[in-house]
């Protein structure tokens, strides 16, 4: 009986190990571009965010403004403050900055799939995708 109980509680915990996703903050730190959001891809726009690990903000512009907003990470779970942004008009961006910005304060989770970080909220939708810039974009 003890030699059962040992074996599930081992498969347990190597179960768990392997569904383990957490995301060190080292994973996170760099500068990206907004490749999807909404399930829209982004690649053509060339925006630029920044993840700042050791200040735990997210930093940058998606269209016209600059904002940044701050974090906090636990495992794979992760929230965003509300972002702090200049606030130029701009006709052409401001309805997807508006978007961005309301859909940052939903994101409940991240996953991080090679040079990709994906954001979801609380229903497992993508929010977006960010794609980590090489060095030399940087």
């Amino acid at each position: 009986m003890k030699v059962l109980i040992s074996s599930i509680l081992l498969l347990l915990f190597a179960a768990k190990g392997c569904n383990d996703r957490s995301i060190t903050p080292e994973t996170m730190d760099g500068v990206y571009t907004l490749a999807s959001f909404e399930s829209k891809s982004m690649t053509d726009q060339d925006l630029s965010l920044t993840i700042n690990s050791e200040n735990k903000t997210l930093g940058g512009s998606v269209g016209c403004n600059s904002f940044t907003s701050d974090y906090t990470l636990d495992g794979n779970q992760v929230s965003f403050s509300a972002p702090l942004s200049t606030k130029m008009y701009c006709p052409e961006t401001s309805k997807r900055e508006r978007e961005f910005f309301d859909m940052l304060t939903t994101v409940t989770r991240v996953e991080a799939e090679e040079d990709q970080l994906k954001f979801f909220n609380a229903q497992e939708e993508t929010c977006f995708t960010l794609q980590k810039k090489q060095s030399s974009e940087n």
